[in-house]
């Protein structure tokens, strides 16, 4: 297994990203997952795990551009990019942050009819 490149994080922006597309993903996903975190009412602690999960996931995948472009020479089409940019935080919030449905009162109740 080798370490990661010495240019692997020093730039955000390749050749083939001239909207910039890589340097506003990961400000966008956190303030795209917290509009939806407090749009759902979820709670400030399901809140900061799911930006957890999602600072996880973005490390891995910058690692992992950064590894097929290094060795392939492929640079990312913009429109992954904005599928990812909206797809992971949308994912986390439908996983993390939903709650399951309340019953506040049995739907059917048993009770004894006479002496048993």
């Amino acid at each position: 297994m080798t370490s990661l490149p010495p240019h692997a994080l020093s730039g955000l922006s390749g050749s083939g990203d001239a909207q910039g597309a890589l340097a506003t993903l990961f400000a966008f996903q956190a303030g795209f997952l917290l509009a939806l975190g407090v749009s759902m009412v979820a709670g400030w602690p399901r809140l900061l795990g799911a930006l957890a999960a999602l600072f996880v996931a973005q490390a891995l995948f910058l690692v992992a551009l950064v590894e097929i472009a290094d060795r392939t020479g492929a640079v990312p089409h913009a429109l992954l990019l904005r599928a990812f940019a909206v797809g992971l935080p949308a994912a986390l919030a439908f996983m993390v942050l939903r709650r399951p449905p309340r019953v506040e009162t049995p739907l059917l109740t048993l009770v004894p009819d006479g002496p048993a």
